[in-house]
């Protein structure tokens, strides 16, 4: 399993994952944006970039927590985290609305 932590100028490319837009999912991961020399496509410009293998999981309600041992971690670029929080998006730390 691949988790990509994107950069906070890189809240219109969460859009596009989080189905906001009219982007057909296999278009996504035909783009140009990934890095495939790891075990699983990694987005070449992610802030950070984890690789790793699910170990376990939980089941709660309609939630499933996925407990992954993680084989390799790339970071990239000094720029500030994206979170997703009361329906926008903000700058890790700063909390400013993007």
């Amino acid at each position: 399993v691949a988790i990509n932590v994107l950069g906070s100028d890189q809240s219109e490319l969460a859009q596009h994952f989080a189905g906001s837009t009219n982007v057909p999912m296999a278009e996504r991961f035909t783009w140009d944006i990934w890095d495939e020399d790891s075990d699983a496509p990694t987005l070449r410009d992610a802030r950070v970039a984890l690789v790793g293998r699910i170990r376990d999981t939980y089941s709660r309600g309609t939630h499933t927590v996925m407990f992954v041992e993680l084989h390799s971690i790339r970071t990239c670029c000094e720029t500030a985290g994206l979170i997703y929080d009361s329906r926008n998006f903000h700058r890790v730390g700063e909390l400013s609305t993007i």
